[in-house]
């Protein structure tokens, strides 16, 4: 097991240690030389003692000595016969540890905190064994929330022990520590030291059985009374007024109380730099007392060991107040990362065991769960993108959605201060000076980490994403800062680096390189940023607005900013389609014809275009554009363009200015392509077809009409291979809006067609020879295909034993294939297939939103 630092024992427990020495010395020697029963005995008769309340009493000596005597066994890991052979704790020592941690007497709490923690590290076993007492880990959450200085800080130490195990964390969660943890760390955060000395806790202790009535004493957690409780109060201020922080509100049903509290400033940090393996970290030091760090630590590692349904749990009101703090936190703390310092420990009042990673990742959790509906702005996305006095959007997706070019003007009396771009325009022009956008731009900026196409388990892309989340932008990743010089290739200002093994290593942009931005700007670069969508919350919502329109999961926003006179990108195509928007300058574009019938597809290679660029000169297909602030230009998926700032002859003036535009990246996913919707409506058509087992053979263990669906699935993967229709996007998704029931009536249409085009072409040789060339070449021939697997039934597996009965039996297979074949392409009903296909788009677009909210969470603009 990994173990973590264990921390000094506390003053008090040290000065106990000294005064529990003149107990008798007839107790020191039976505690010396005991046995389980023994010591049991020993600590049962201390505990008897009717002075046991009193801070110094004898039992209390007695007992606090038997502990240390159990703690030094579990630190040296010597053989004891108090640990169990299977090194677990002997059940008498278990039995007792609840009664000690409610000891009202704080050195004998602590120490069976310790105990508790140790024995936590000592082994897995003993983890388990204490992380499956219930009363236990109900003790140490109401450890963590004691008056007790001393006995939160030790309860704190020993949750972090005991979370070092699945077992640990599971339980903890499961009597909702996290609920009680960021409950306290906030009362906590908010409050002043002398405040939290003073100021009782105990409303706060975690809610086991029943509640109990005002002023009552108890022996387990040393409740205050209600008077008591009231002059604590009032001492919050000096005038007794503590309508404000002492006004406590009560979360729903789960007995848990909190204090509106004014929020504290922000401790000064400093980052320290740690190699974990190949990984550089910075641990979190502050200027601030150890004991909120403390309880932040524990409420940050449970927060990120959560599912998202424990997440779903957490009380709104205790994630806000507490993502609050978080956000202000984080805040400072990437301002230090970006700085790259490196300060000496010893100015730290507490160097914490938390990394910057470690808090990105809570902010992120706490972020990503907002509400899932259609944005209020999409009405205004579509009026904004396509001025209705120009083009509608049935008349863009018939003549011209991947099909040609478009431009669209801004009308007069439509400027961007109209629309639904003119906050990010306001943004801009704040800033005294270009470079200063830029600074400020990329200096709140946090790397966007990619998350795979097919991941619809925010949680798993958190836990294999954790080391890195929160870093700087990485070049080439999150930016590019570059110029092409009379179109003959790119050339970037900053360079890769690779390690000693020739492995390219990231780069990531600091506060020297942001610096740099003047110089690389003055010198004819542009700045391409990509992700825009997770940097400003108006451009996320644009971003949903258009997916939605689109019927996709999500659209991608980038932004470029190019000097006078300059070109950025060399001549390229992209594989998505995008609408460009510009926002201030003009912009000259060249848009040639796409050199391929067939539309590039998504993470697919795009052909490189240098080698063919005295050919597109001799093209007189070529359109050129001129866009000016407003103005959209629509290019589809495919078509070769470059664009360079040059002089407006509008103006007056004359002068050569910047150009910003907005790149709205519509990428078609694959099963968001017509060969998607098709392979959706074969495999919910095909459940119900397997049903009447027609062609199956009852005897055999394997099912053919089963066999059949999946070389169906292999077929129109096929067709869609070199079919241009089928990689065209599939709208479906968008027809749930009655203004458009054209799109459905268009949508149906192109489903029939392709069903005809399947049923024609269809060749089951070539199918088999597909899958026979992917099983020798030890390929899987679904690997393109895996997205299915988050269809509501999944689709079964096809392994080798099918292959086998594939090849000895190709006759029954081929007659179950083409029946298949024909009861699919004439039986499948388009409006039985569109609530499965919405469903799965829905599950892509939670995803989506989820990583958008934590990423939002971590820019700071």
């Amino acid at each position: 097991m990994g173990k973590r630092r264990r921390r000094c024992r506390t003053s008090s427990s040290t000065s106990s240690s000294s005064s529990s020495s003149s107990t008798s010395t007839t107790s020191s020697g039976v505690l010396e030389h005991s046995d389980p029963q023994v010591l049991l005995g020993v600590m049962l008769a201390a505990l008897s003692n009717r002075e046991l309340g009193k801070p110094g009493s004898e039992g209390n000596q007695v007992i606090h000595k038997a502990l240390d005597h159990l703690l030094l066994s579990l630190l040296s890991k010597s053989p004891n016969l108090i640990l169990h052979s299977q090194r677990t704790l002997h059940i008498s020592i278990i039995s007792l540890l609840p009664v000690l941690l409610s000891s009202r007497c704080s050195e004998v709490a602590c120490s069976s905190l310790e105990i508790v923690g140790a024995a936590s590290l000592f082994s897995i076993e003993m983890n388990e064994q204490i992380a499956t007492d219930e009363e236990i880990v109900k003790g140490l959450i109401s450890g963590v929330a004691s008056s007790r200085r001393s006995v939160s800080m030790a309860a704190c130490n020993a949750l972090l022990d005991l979370l070092t195990t699945s077992v640990g964390r599971c339980r903890l969660l499961e009597f909702s520590a996290i609920d009680n943890l960021i409950l306290f760390l906030t009362i906590v955060a908010s409050c002043n030291e002398k405040f939290l000395r003073q100021k009782t806790t105990e409303e706060v202790l975690y809610s086991s059985n029943k509640p109990k009535s005002k002023g009552q004493a108890t022996e387990e957690g040393g409740t205050l009374r209600e008077a008591d409780r009231k002059k604590k109060m009032e001492k919050v201020d000096g005038s007794g007024n503590n309508d404000e922080r002492g006004k406590r509100v009560m979360e729903g049903g789960n007995g848990i109380r909190c204090w509106n509290v004014p929020k504290s400033s922000i401790p000064s940090i400093s980052l320290i730099m740690e190699e974990v393996g190949t990984i550089t970290c910075f641990r979190i030091g502050f200027t601030e007392d150890e004991y909120p760090i403390l309880l932040l630590h524990v409420a940050i590692t449970l927060i990120n060991e959560c599912t998202l349904g424990q997440l779903r749990k957490v009380p709104r009101e205790l994630s806000k107040s507490l993502l609050m703090y978080l956000a202000k936190l984080w805040t400072e703390v990437h301002k230090h990362i970006l700085v790259d310092a490196v300060h000496e420990s010893e100015r730290f009042f507490y160097l914490s065991n938390i990394r910057t990673n470690n808090l990105a990742e809570s902010l992120f959790r706490l972020s990503m769960e907002g509400v899932f509906s259609i944005p209020s702005k999409f009405q205004e996305v579509k009026r904004s993108i396509f001025h209705l006095d120009q083009i509608s959007f049935e008349s863009f997706g018939v003549n011209h959605w991947e099909e040609s070019p478009l431009l669209i003007t801004s009308p007069s009396n439509a400027l961007l201060h109209d629309n639904v771009f003119s906050s990010f325009l306001q943004h801009i022009r704040s800033k005294e000076t270009v470079p200063s956008f830029l600074a400020c731009l990329l200096q709140n900026h946090a790397s966007a980490l990619p998350i795979s196409s097919d991941e619809l388990d925010i949680i798993s892309f958190l836990n294999e994403a954790r080391e890195h989340i929160g870093c700087p932008i990485i070049y080439q990743q999150d930016i590019r800062v570059l110029k092409t010089l009379d179109s003959k290739g790119e050339r970037h200002f900053f360079h890769r680096s690779s390690d000693s093994h020739g492995s390219e290593v990231p780069h990531f942009l600091y506060a020297h390189d942001v610096l740099r931005c003047e110089e690389a700007y003055n010198d004819g670069y542009t700045f391409a940023l990509r992700g825009m969508e997770f940097h400003f919350q108006d451009i996320a919502t644009i971003s949903e607005g258009l997916a939605i329109l689109f019927g996709q999961p999500s659209t991608g926003v980038n932004m470029y900013l190019t000097p006078p006179n300059s070109q950025g990108l060399a001549r390229h195509r992209d594989d998505h389609c995008v609408l460009v928007c510009q926002i201030s300058g003009v912009k000259r574009w060249k848009i040639f014809p796409s050199p391929c019938p067939r539309l590039p597809r998504l993470y697919e290679p795009v052909d490189d275009l240098l080698d063919l660029e005295s050919e597109f000169e001799l093209i007189d297909g070529c359109k050129e554009f001129l866009l000016r602030e407003g103005d959209i230009l629509y290019i589809p998926r495919g078509f070769p363009h470059e664009a360079c700032t040059i002089i407006d002859d509008a103006k007056p003036n004359g002068n050569a200015e910047f150009s910003l535009h907005l790149t709205l990246a519509i990428e078609i996913e694959p099963p968001f392509e017509w060969e998607g919707f098709v392979h959706v409506a074969l495999h919910h058509w095909g459940r119900n077809y397997n049903l009447s087992n027609r062609i199956s053979c009852e005897s055999s263990s394997w099912d053919v009409d089963d066999v059949a669906v999946h070389l169906m699935h292999i077929a129109i993967k096929l067709i869609g291979d070199v079919d241009p229709m089928f990689r065209k996007a599939c709208l479906v998704g968008s027809i749930s809006f009655p203004s458009e029931g054209w799109l459905q009536t268009h949508q149906q249409s192109t489903f029939n067609q392709l069903l005809s085009r399947i049923n024609a072409i269809t060749s089951f040789s070539d199918v088999v020879s597909n899958v026979e060339a992917a099983i020798a070449e030890h390929e899987d021939p679904f690997e393109k295909l895996r997205w299915l697997r988050h269809l509501e039934q999944k689709i079964s597996s096809f392994g080798m034993e099918d292959l086998i009965h594939l090849v000895h039996e190709k006759d029954k297979v081929e007659a179950a294939f083409m029946e298949v074949k024909s009861e699919f392409c004439n039986g499948v009903v388009f409006e039985d297939v569109v609530p499965h296909y919405s469903m799965i788009l829905e599950k892509y677009r939670r995803t989506r939103k989820q990583y958008i909210n934590g990423m939002l969470a971590l820019n700071c603009i």
